[in-house]
């Protein structure tokens, strides 16, 4: 008698279309996966479920998902009014709310759901080596309308006994990065960014490709954790790297108390006619205060490894 093919691995992925999204398809589908994308466009790489999240619950009657993997969300933008301070809220905290809904229509996954959450929900301007059970104080739009997702996460897979692991992301790093990796290497090409204070601002960074690869082990082993290169570079360190490897010079350093001035300009500017300035106090804020967070727990928890960003910066570099 022909031997059964085992059944293979059904995975959900929504954001599937993101930056992170379509390289976990591609990993997924490389190791033989089944995948299946939800969201509001079609993705080429995976069977597609055509809904949008921030308004509608989708039918998932019929489907046997094995992981969830809950990439979609609003980010790396400022909210200019309350309109678009209530959307961060119906995408990523509703828009989850809903997901979950939708997979009680389903068999309710065997392995797990694991929710891309972000260093955002600690609400923090300023730190070094924050652990994940640092209190999440998050009032602001995008953070905390992920901690209210994290908690949305948590009740229902408590509720309905499902594993559940919760990524919170740092600054995410590969080619083409959006955000405010993004933003400097776009600052560096044009020649219209200047180093502040010398650079000394750590930040903590992850690769998309290591981070895409280890996100099924997360969701395997369940539990909330951070993620980075374990290096937290400068910013000092990151503009020397991608001058050298886009053949410019170093930025001009602007001294701290001309940035500050600079910086409350800009925001007077911002309050009378309410547009972003390119500076402002809040862009100081980060170009001059380290933020870094300890993964210590994925390390020894989960043989959790990673490289150095500063040493792959021209594989970040490579397509932009």
């Amino acid at each position: 008698m022909e031997a059964l093919k085992e059944r293979k691995t059904c995975c959900l992925v929504t954001g599937a279309n993101g930056f992170l999204g379509k390289h976990l398809v591609r990993t997924l589908t490389q190791e033989g996966k089944k995948v299946y994308s939800l969201g509001v466009r079609h993705s080429n790489a995976a069977q597609a479920l055509v809904v949008d999240l921030s308004k509608e619950v989708p039918d998932l009657s019929g489907y046997k998902f094995d992981e969830v993997y809950h990439l979609a969300g609003l980010a790396h933008r400022v909210p200019r009014n309350q309109e678009e301070k209530e959307l961060f809220d119906s995408v990523n905290h509703l828009g989850t709310k809903r997901l979950l809904q939708s997979l009680e229509k389903a068999e309710l996954p065997q392995t797990g759901v694991l929710f891309l959450s972000s260093v955002a929900v600690y609400g923090l301007e300023t730190g070094e080596g924050i652990c994940e059970d640092h209190p999440r104080n998050a009032e602001d739009a995008y953070g905390k309308s992920k901690r209210l997702a994290e908690d949305a996460l948590v009740r229902w897979a408590e509720e309905k006994k499902v594993n559940y692991s919760i990524v919170r992301a740092p600054l995410i790093a590969g080619p083409n990065p959006p955000g405010n990796l993004g933003a400097l290497i776009r600052g560096l090409k044009s020649g219209k960014y200047l180093r502040i204070g010398g650079g000394l601002a750590k930040r903590s960074i992850v690769a998309v490709d290591e981070m895409v690869r280890f996100l099924p082990t997360v969701l395997r082993e369940g539990g909330v954790f951070h993620l980075t290169d374990g290096e937290h570079p400068r910013l000092r360190d990151l503009e020397e790297q991608i001058s050298f490897q886009i053949g410019r010079p170093e930025p001009l350093n602007l001294a701290m108390p001309i940035a500050f001035s600079l910086a409350k300009i800009f925001d007077f500017v911002q309050l009378l006619t309410k547009r972003p300035m390119p500076f402002d106090s809040q862009r100081f804020g980060k170009m001059t205060q380290s933020l870094t967070f300890d993964d210590s727990l994925a390390r020894e928890r989960l043989n959790w490894s990673s490289n150095s960003i500063l040493e792959r910066m021209d594989w970040v570099l490579s397509e932009s």
